[in-house]
């Protein structure tokens, strides 16, 4: 460990350029990475998420890439009546 601390000690310069030439490089290299901000297009194509997804862009006419639902409610038991309503709305 201690050569290697006086070899970065030592050489500076050469450490420094190397850094910077390596980070121009990772720059110029995501320019080509693509990122798809669709979700949906990561899920599997027969999966339950996946089906359901298609099946609410059908029915409401227009894609729907990313859907929460937020129920506020003070007890389990509600939050698994809600659920079951939820799941059984198709």
């Amino acid at each position: 460990m201690e050569k290697l601390a006086g070899f970065l000690l030592g050489h500076k310069a050469r450490v420094l350029s190397a850094a910077l030439v390596l980070a121009l490089v990772c720059g110029v290299l995501s320019l080509a990475v693509n990122v798809s901000y669709d979700l949906t297009s990561y899920l599997p194509d027969q999966a339950p998420s996946t089906r359901a997804l298609e099946a609410l862009a059908e029915s409401s006419g227009q894609g729907v890439p990313n859907l929460s639902v937020y129920v506020p409610c003070a007890s389990v038991p509600q939050a698994l009546d809600y659920k079951a309503r939820l799941q059984a709305a198709e």
